[in-house]
């Protein structure tokens, strides 16, 4: 009886786990410093954990900390990323490398969820330091509409 009860509440746990994603399937376009890109959002849900492929990055949504690869200039980067209601939420981290050199970091948070009429809204807040010049704020919100 026990053991049945015990299964009962893992499954329902992984199943709100699992639906607790927002459902951001769909292709969008995006302008980025006057530059438009499509950007192509899939997920699937594997072992209860929401997965999300945005363009060719994987970002598995389970509070658990993930390296990302290296891009010049950011290495070491990890990413976080969690679901809360209708908001993907994906902390990030990076090292700023020039020639070798730590020159900066790069840490901040990402919010990802769909407006009243389907768009998709990035909201980014953090900060960029860079060694010898200074910190600064990130803040920058798009929306990027479904196509």
């Amino acid at each position: 009886m026990f053991y049945k009860s015990l299964m009962t509440a893992t499954l329902a746990a992984l199943s709100v786990t699992a639906f607790a994603c927002p459902d951001l399937t769909g292709t969008y376009e995006c302008t980025y410093d006057g530059q438009v890109e499509t950007m192509d959002v899939t997920q699937f849900v594997a072992d209860g954990v929401t997965h999300f492929m945005v363009g060719q990055t994987e970002v598995v949504a389970d509070g658990a900390s993930h390296p990302m690869p290296d891009s010049q200039p950011e290495e070491q980067a990890t990413y976080t990323a969690s679901c809360n209601g209708n908001v993907l939420g994906i902390s990030f981290f990076s090292l700023l490398i020039d020639n070798a050199n730590k020159i900066g970091q790069i840490s901040g948070q990402q919010n990802m969820s769909l407006d009243n009429v389907g768009d998709l809204v990035q909201d980014i807040k953090g900060t960029l330091v860079i060694d010898a010049q200074g910190t600064f704020p990130i803040d920058e919100v798009t929306t990027c509409r479904r196509i």
